[in-house]
This record gives C-alpha cells, sequence and structure tokens, in this order.
C-alpha cells in the first residue's frame, strides 16, 4: 500500500580498458630492468610505464578503437611497434627487443670549414596532426662538431641549427631535404655548414 513505480536509469555501460603487457629484451636476450615502455597515439603519450625485476610491463587505456605506437627505450637502446592496434576489453601481448640505435648523425661546420663544437641542432619531425606544436628534439654537438640523436621515432624529418638569426636547414638554402628514419638504421653523413 502507498507503492508506486518510478523509472529508473539503467548503468551506462562499463568502458573495459585495453591492456598491453609483455617482456623487453636486451639484444643478447636477456630481460632488461627499468626499460621505460610507451604507448603513443599521433605523437601524444597515453600510457607508460617501466619494466619490472622480469622484464615485464603492463599498460591500460581507456579508449575506443585505435592503432596505438609502442616504444621501449633505455639508453641509446630502443625498439619500437608502430600502428599496433587496440580495442576496449582486448588484451595484447607484444614483447619488444631493445638495440643500439643512433637515428641520425653528422658534422657541423662553419662556413671557413671549421668545425662548430657545443652548437645546437634540431631533429623536426613532420607529420604530427594532434601536436600543437611540432615535435623537436635537440642535441648538441661534441667538441668535433659531430651529433647524433638517438631513439628517434620512425618517420620523416627535417634536421637544422640556428645561424645569424635564422634556421639553417639540412639541404640546399629554401629547399630542406627530409630525412626518413627507420627502425634499428642509422642515416649518417647528415652535415651541415653555416655561419653561427
Amino acid at each position: 500500500q502507498g507503492a508506486r513505480t518510478v523509472a529508473a536509469e539503467l548503468p551506462a555501460q562499463v568502458v573495459q580498458p585495453s591492456l598491453i603487457s609483455g617482456r623487453v629484451f636486451g639484444a643478447d636476450g636477456e630481460c632488461v630492468v627499468g626499460a621505460v615502455v610507451r604507448l603513443e597515439e599521433s605523437d601524444l603519450t597515453r600510457a607508460e610505464a617501466e619494466t619490472d625485476q622480469h622484464g615485464s610491463y603492463q599498460l591500460a587505456l581507456l579508449a575506443d578503437s585505435m592503432a596505438g605506437d609502442l616504444s621501449a627505450t633505455m639508453g641509446q637502446c630502443s625498439d619500437w611497434k608502430l600502428g599496433l592496434p587496440l580495442s576496449p576489453g582486448e588484451r595484447t601481448l607484444q614483447d619488444l627487443v631493445l638495440q643500439s640505435t643512433v637515428s641520425i648523425c653528422g658534422t657541423l661546420r662553419a662556413l671557413d670549414g671549421g668545425r662548430l663544437a657545443d652548437a645546437p641542432v634540431q631533429a623536426v619531425r613532420l607529420g604530427s596532426v594532434a601536436a600543437a606544436r611540432p615535435v623537436v628534439t635537440l642535441v648538441r654537438s661534441d667538441e668535433l662538431g659531430r651529433y647524433r640523436f638517438a631513439n628517434l621515432k620512425p618517420g620523416a624529418y627535417h634536421i637544422r641549427c640556428r645561424g645569424l638569426g635564422q634556421n639553417v636547414f639540412y639541404g640546399a638554402p629554401g629547399d630542406a631535404i627530409t630525412v626518413q628514419v627507420e627502425p634499428h638504421r642509422t642515416v649518417e653523413a647528415i652535415d651541415l655548414r653555416y655561419a653561427p
């Protein structure tokens, strides 16, 4: 008596996370402790973890279906898995193997041929659609004018320095050459000559 019927809202569907797990190994086949494993989508980090004492990692991501870029890095060693398909509620197993990776290297010289020490040089990643600004990696040349970029994400880059108040790109003036980075391969002799 006195009871009445009321409308009740059904709970929203619970979104199950995508789980990515696996182990990280060195080139010698041994597990790697403390490697940083990162999942990116359009150059934005979505999840990150470090490997444990067994070289194992696990990432959880609440998102719609997507293709992610998975990487493991430690020092100058890395491995990449690009375009990894991920779906809510699914578990993906993916091991990674670290290898020494110098992606791009070269030498900086002044117009008179002298080597430029401690000069900044940038690798500008091309084609990023999500980042508000270009993805730029900065290193400095050594005492002999040599520089090197390690662990760059595979893709297309412009290499540039700063000279006389303007950017100087690898390639002919006004015609920057695109440098293509591939996993575990080094692009050498990307040399620049300019007036600092």
